[in-house]
């Protein structure tokens, strides 16, 4: 559980489009991609409880992308 938390900490430290992720193995690139900001999501969807959870998640992840935001 730890785990989960330290990832959803990390939400925002995405690696630079200079990082080569594409030579990450599957475990690794999804750690550093995919998991964080997906657990922050889906801690505040557990909050929320939409009647639609994912229809909110998407819409959560699209206005939550710390990419989005580096822009």
């Amino acid at each position: 559980m730890a785990e989960a938390k330290d990832a959803a900490a990390e939400a925002g430290k995405l690696p630079g489009p200079s990082s080569n992720v594409k030579t990450l193995p599957v475990r690794q690139y999804l750690d550093q991609t995919v998991t964080p900001i997906l657990l922050k999501g889906m801690s505040e969807l557990v909050n929320v409880r939409p009647e639609d959870p994912i229809e909110w998640l998407a819409a959560w992840l699209v206005n939550n992308n710390p990419r989005n935001k580096q822009r």
